[in-house]
């Protein structure tokens, strides 16, 4: 299953020159954090609450008038459109080193931003993956006595001292004295 399948296609994000706090806006509007940077469409990095917490810690109130590019971080890790499932959740846990990270940018082979993915979206694919595979092997068998040759261990005749009592007998005067004979 391809990325393309399960991240979600909408590319929202801020410009470089875009001021902090019409950023910081915008990132709690559509929760979303980190928040994509794009120049011409392309990705080019990502700004994230705690970057923008920290420069206000630093700058105090004038910092809603500074440039996202003073701010923003480069781009670490991103997601191809094109990749496996499997390979993007491996991707998504490398660049994880804060426990943090819940998704991350999706962009095609240009660079240009297409979308964000979430772990837990890859996480329903990759299991899907795991369901479907898993599932292929059952639909081939027609019936159980397509793969079990039951003619082999033949039984012509059973009675009930065939079988093996599976119950221990019951404890004496268990049924009363009239059942016993």
């Amino acid at each position: 299953m391809k990325v393309s399948e399960v991240m979600t296609p909408f590319a929202e994000s801020v410009r470089p020159d875009d001021l902090l706090r019409d950023a910081f806006e915008k990132m709690n509007a559509l929760d979303l954090d980190p928040m994509p940077v794009t120049e011409d469409g392309r990705l080019i990095g990502s700004l994230s609450s705690a970057e923008v917490t920290a420069r206000a810690a630093e700058s105090g109130l004038s910092t809603g008038t500074v440039p996202v590019r003073e701010v923003m971080s480069g781009v670490s890790t991103r997601i191809h459109v094109d990749d496996d499932v499997d390979d993007a959740l491996r991707t998504m846990q490398g660049a994880d080193v804060s426990g943090g990270i819940a998704r991350l940018p999706v962009v095609d082979s240009g660079g240009t931003l297409v979308g964000t993915v979430a772990r837990e979206a890859l996480r329903r694919g990759h299991e899907e993956e795991q369901v479907t595979a898993g599932t292929a092997a059952v639909f081939d068998v027609e019936s159980i006595s397509s793969i079990a040759d039951f003619s082999a261990d033949a039984v012509e005749y059973m009675d009930d001292e065939s079988f093996p009592a599976s119950d221990p007998p019951p404890p004496p005067g268990a049924f009363g004295p009239d059942e016993r004979d």
